[in-house]
């Protein structure tokens, strides 16, 4: 059988414990954790900061390395290394290609931040002068004939206009039949 535990009485009431040692005590808590609150945002900070050391060494260290392989990388694959000198040329790669600065949230936030964060100047808005501007008129009616020619356009055409065929290309096959594939 379970025992019954007794009731207190409604009347009586609990004994206060002594205001002055739980104050002490509780000040002297709150004293601590605020010491250490400071401590760990110090701390925070500090890591912040070698963070962003860090993220910035990866991106020139990145940035390095995309320019210096413009013709083969782990990123690109390596389809143009084998190519000729002479047709190589330098092209540009896309933030897309910094797979290692885009990987940290940190970073990409901090770009993102920097671009809601450039303002817009009124200097940087071209202004156009007042150009003479084409009607509705005009624009439906070059719409509806954008591939006819005019006849003026026909008279005067030049020859760097005028396609003309290159020369025929013949297809060589190693097959071992021992003749080109075009001349039978």
């Amino acid at each position: 059988m379970p025992e019954a535990i007794p009731v207190p009485p409604a009347s009586a009431k609990p004994t206060p414990a002594p205001q002055g040692h739980t104050r002490e005590q509780g000040m002297a808590m709150y004293e601590r954790i605020r010491k250490q609150l400071r401590d760990l945002i110090h701390q925070k900070r500090h890591h912040d900061k070698q963070l962003a050391l860090y993220e910035d060494n990866i991106f020139k260290a990145e940035s390095t390395y995309l320019e210096e392989t413009q013709n083969g990388n782990i990123i690109k694959g390596f389809d143009n290394y084998i190519k000729g000198g002479v047709t190589r040329r330098k092209t540009a790669f896309n933030d897309s290609d910094r797979i290692f600065s885009l990987s940290s949230l940190t970073y990409a936030s901090k770009l993102q931040q920097e671009h809601e964060s450039t303002p817009v100047t009124a200097a940087s808005t071209p202004t156009v002068p007042d150009l003479p501007r084409i009607s509705a008129a005009q624009l439906q009616k070059n719409k509806k004939n954008p591939n006819k020619k005019r006849k003026a356009d026909d008279e005067s055409e030049s020859v760097s206009d005028v396609e003309t065929p290159g020369p025929k290309r013949v297809r060589i096959s190693f097959s071992g039949q021992g003749h080109a594939v075009g001349t039978q």
